[in-house]
């Protein structure tokens, strides 16, 4: 068996999955940065997706698209790492095989990759002649081995990581990853075109709006998913922020705090949704007593309202980087 000891993932629960892989990543080769910075350079602590119907995939609809050359592979490139990403599409053996060749390649050169398998990110740490194998930290940890042959789904997903060479200086780190969030944020309701948004979902209020929209009506539908990442998400941006103020220049100081602060206020409007609806929840039937979907739509209404606010604040401290 080939494996990569001691790669394991950082994981915190459901709805951190993808950045603890890649956090995991990047402690195995030595690439230093805390979860919050990973979080708030990329994007992945400020952006929010909401795919149609609410469904499972929220969870990556802020992410998939824009791994060829958007948050996680070229703004991780300030950090000093490499993304590499393939997205095999199909039940094709052939394409199956190419994938399995092309992963087996990455284990052999010491790469640490993960990828979207069996509903939730994995992170891939060895194979052997019967499949590969799932790391330590991750969801279905230990397990294996799973056969390419026998993936289920249409599609598998592969994130090969490497080290870039230096990072950049943290203002340009910052900026750029703050860019991307407000580009992302504008994109609104997004169609069948290309771009750093995908197709069919919602971003920025306009998530929201589409999230409220069916909490209203009682479909809750994938929010158990959705509320316990876009949740970890906002505590990572308050963290972050408390990070830039420590890091970058002092006169960038109020509005990162200001920032800091209308983050804190998202998450304490976005907790006691992910109380009610997150992982193992059992919430009260829509119109029943004690049903939470009326304060949950208006929790979620509260925390578009302080994000749009916290979204100028951004824009702000992106022009003065």
């Amino acid at each position: 068996m080939r494996k990569l000891e001691n790669l394991t993932a950082e994981m915190t629960y459901v709805g951190d999955l993808q950045l603890g892989c890649m956090k995991g990543s990047l402690d195995y080769l030595g690439i230093e940065v805390s979860r919050p910075w990973l979080a708030g350079v990329t994007g992945q602590a400020f952006v929010i997706g909401i795919a149609p119907d609410v469904c499972l995939s929220s969870v990556s609809a802020c992410l998939e698209d824009e791994y060829a050359d958007g948050t996680m592979a070229r703004l991780g490139r300030n950090l000093g790492y490499d993304l590499e990403y393939h997205r095999f599409d199909g039940r094709d053996p052939n394409k199956r095989a190419i994938a399995w060749q092309r992963f087996q390649a990455a284990i052999d050169a010491g790469r640490p990759c993960y990828g979207y398998f069996n509903f939730c990110y994995q992170l891939y740490v060895g194979y052997d002649a019967d499949g590969f194998y799932i790391g330590d930290g991750a969801t279905n940890a230990g397990q294996g081995p799973f056969s390419m042959l026998d993936v289920d789904g249409d599609s598998w997903s592969l994130c090969i990581v490497g080290p870039a060479g230096s990072s950049s200086d943290d203002r340009t780190a910052v900026k750029d990853g703050l860019e991307f969030v407000i580009r992302h944020a504008r994109g609104g309701e997004v169609g069948d075109g290309p771009g750093e948004t995908q197709a069919g979902d919602a971003h920025g209020p306009e998530a929201y709006r589409r999230w409220i929209a069916f909490m209203d009506a009682g479909k809750e539908s994938g929010t158990w998913r959705a509320i316990d990442h876009y949740v970890r998400c906002r505590e990572l941006a308050v963290e972050f922020l408390s990070e830039a103020e420590s890091r970058l220049s002092a006169d960038l100081g109020p509005l990162l705090r200001d920032a800091r602060m209308l983050y804190q206020c998202v998450c304490d409007d976005l907790w006691p949704v992910a109380d009610a609806f997150g992982q193992g929840k059992r919430p009260a039937p829509f119109g029943e007593p004690g049903s939470f979907h009326a304060e949950a739509a208006d929790r979620l209404r509260s925390a578009c309202d302080t994000e749009t606010k916290a979204l100028t604040v951004l824009e702000r401290i992106a022009a003065a980087l």
